[in-house]
């Protein structure tokens, strides 16, 4: 598909330049034509002049015997002929460079398509597995003749769970869509990212107890110009990375400084850590650091650090990920702080 649309791009270009050049070049053939012709004139006067000037009395013979009028015709061939050439390598030219043009101009709409098909193939795999996870055990229950209830209460318990596996899913690749379109349910406000810090570390303390792993802060008060949802949904999806993929006994280490006109939260775990060349591909939807697109032992759908880059992005900031196979992982996010100025302003306009 896109060899013909380079093809057809490249052909464009083609017509375009070669257009602009074949009327260049008659207006420089129909120019030439013209000065040549009038040089051819400006002789015949001088000679018929000069004639006069003898006082030669006898009939003024015809100008061919004093200038060749086969020297315009022969000027009017080597000029189109020289003409021809140009443009016919500018022909050349032109197509290579086109083709050439034509494939970097496609290139960012060929790879957008590409993550396009991936991203589709990739949830409708994450679809499908709940849902063929629940036909699967009511197939079973339906199989039983004599189901007890216990059985039957066991099937729902385990459909609710997938159906609520699903929902989180879908809420995420809404989310994500969101994020990524900038349609935004509210307006920046003036937030002191501290205690949303530190809120969302309190909110992630029984998930961290459950593997005994230890979530250490130190944290600077800053306050920062964003949506309070986003900065949640930020932190909170590093945290649980964090969380998911360090060993038991681990430590979590979550800090908030400021550096400059920025406040940089950094979140470092002692866990399984990340291969170098899985790194380039971390922040992309489903992709999962055990270099299969399939679930792991931890829970979710690679989703969460594609959301984080998007949120980041959104707010014009930076992330930044080193990681060390067997040592552990650390996340940087850099987002600007609210200038003194700025809260004055919003302060008087309260």
């Amino acid at each position: 598909m896109f060899k013909s649309a380079k093809i057809k791009l490249t052909a464009w270009y083609l017509l375009i330049i070669m257009t602009v050049s074949i009327s260049f070049s008659a207006v420089m053939y129909t120019g030439v034509s013209a000065i040549t012709k009038r040089a051819l004139d400006n002789q015949r006067l001088r000679i018929e002049r000069r004639i006069m000037d003898m006082e030669m009395y006898r009939p003024t013979p015809r100008i061919a015997l004093f200038v060749d009028e086969g020297a315009l015709i022969e000027v009017r061939e080597r000029t189109l002929g020289i003409l021809f050439v140009i443009n016919l390598f500018i022909f050349v030219i032109a197509g290579g460079m086109g083709y050439i043009l034509a494939g970097l101009t496609l290139k960012p709409i060929e790879d957008m398509l590409i993550k396009q098909r991936r991203f589709i193939s990739d949830a409708a795999h994450e679809l499908k597995t709940p849902i063929t996870a629940m036909k699967t055990d009511m197939e079973v229950t339906l199989r039983d003749k004599e189901p007890t209830v216990d059985k039957q209460r066991i099937s729902l318990k385990n459909a609710i769970e997938e159906t609520d596996k699903l929902n989180l899913f879908v809420n995420n690749l809404l989310k994500k869509s969101r994020y990524e379109l900038g349609n935004h349910q509210s307006e920046p406000e003036i937030l002191d990212f501290a205690s949303i810090v530190a809120e969302v570390i309190k909110t992630m303390s029984p998930l961290a107890k459950q593997k005994n792993i230890a979530l250490e802060d130190s944290i600077e008060k800053i306050n920062v110009k964003a949506r309070e949802s986003e900065l949640n949904e930020l932190v909170m999806n590093l945290i649980d990375n964090s969380i998911k993929y360090s060993n038991e006994n681990g430590i979590v280490k979550i800090k908030v400084i400021t550096q400059g006109k920025n406040v940089v939260l950094t979140v470092q775990d002692n866990g399984i850590g990340i291969s170098e060349k899985d790194l380039k591909n971390i922040f992309e939807p489903f992709y999962k650091v055990d270099k299969s697109r399939t679930k792991t032992k931890a829970n979710g759908y690679g989703l969460g650090l594609a959301i984080v880059k998007d949120i980041v992005n959104s707010n014009h900031g930076s992330i930044d990920i080193s990681s060390k196979i067997n040592e552990g992982t650390t996340f940087t996010v850099i987002l600007p702080i609210v200038s003194e100025s700025t809260q004055v302003s919003l302060s008087k306009q309260i």
